[in-house]
């Protein structure tokens, strides 16, 4: 009987003391062996490396073994997708599965199915079952699931790959966003949804919102500088609303009407957003009025941030 084929599950973390456990955890009860695990740290500051020397040595074996590697012995560049380039280089394996610290693996055959799946295709994406605690993060589970038209399915579309894919190209490192999209740009690949189920959170609090809003800011500005027909559309999604509603402010005592229609257009997309909503939540409305005006702010200054970083 051939010997299966290693697997290699790569692992960027950051201060992922409370998430990181149960994530390699459920890896270790996959049904799929050899596995070995990839972990990159980008500099955590909690007890992310000590949980993670634990789980080496109370969970390791011939079959199973979990490495820790930290960005910062590779150089100076801080980013996940650096941190994934990083764990490709120390892997040897022929398939190669990412996750985040802040999922797990629900689905027991998970690694089984997607290993089966890239016998006949390059990329593979498992499907996700959201893990709510929030009404915040239940709100933006609701729009992952939307971003991916699916039926309204939430899903980890870049997961599985064969090492080959990574031969021909990586990450490109200096994108803190869109690094996966933009992968898959560049070597036209178009992964195969299965039906195998991971989970994970979502957005917790409106600090956790604030944080992620602020980096995808900040770091959106290299891939709209590298995409820019499909950055302008991103951006324009993301801050549209906002800025019709700050032009009907600014306007309103020069053009009443001019006013008036721009503050149409933002009641317009709240109402249309709300009415294409999988639930109909008095709490979905007030959490679509805080995307269109506070994430807006928060994404709009990170990119300001940017853009006075470049020009200095």
């Amino acid at each position: 009987m051939q010997k299966p084929e290693s697997v290699a599950v790569i692992i960027p973390t950051l201060n992922s003391e409370k998430s990181i456990s149960d994530l390699i955890k459920s890896i270790y009860d996959q049904d799929y062996r050899p596995i070995v695990v990839i972990v990159v740290d980008g500099g955590s500051t909690d007890g992310t490396r000590d949980v993670l020397e634990d789980l080496a040595e109370q969970l390791g074996s011939p079959n199973f073994q979990v490495k820790v590697f930290v960005e910062e012995n590779y150089g100076t560049l801080r980013s996940p997708a650096n941190a994934r380039n990083i764990g490709i280089a120390k892997s040897m394996s022929k398939f190669i599965l990412f996750f985040d610290a802040d999922y797990e693996l629900s689905d027991r055959a998970l690694i089984s199915k997607v290993v089966k799946t890239l016998d006949v295709t390059p990329c593979v994406g498992v499907k996700v079952l959201p893990k709510i605690d929030t009404w915040l993060e239940l709100n933006c589970a609701i729009d992952d699931a939307a971003s991916h038209g699916l039926s309204g399915i939430n899903v980890h579309k870049y997961c599985g790959y064969r090492r080959g894919v990574f031969e021909k190209a990586t990450f490109d490192p200096a994108l803190g966003f869109g690094e996966d999209r933009d992968l898959h740009k560049r070597l036209a690949l178009e992964p195969i949804v299965i039906d195998a189920y991971c989970a994970r959170h979502f957005v917790h609090t409106f600090k956790e919102w604030y944080r992620q809003s602020l980096w995808y800011g900040r770091t959106y500005v290299r891939y709209l500088l590298k995409h820019k027909a499909e950055g302008i559309l991103v951006v324009g999604y993301r801050i549209g609303a906002f800025i019709s509603l700050a032009l009907a402010a600014a306007l309103a005592l020069l053009s009443y009407w001019f006013s008036a229609t721009l503050l149409g257009v933002f009641l317009g997309r709240l109402l249309y957003s709300y009415l294409k909503s999988k639930t109909r939540k008095p709490s979905r409305i007030v959490y679509l009025l805080a995307r269109e005006t506070l994430a807006a702010i928060w994404f709009i200054t990170g990119m300001l941030m940017s853009a006075f970083r470049r020009g200095m």
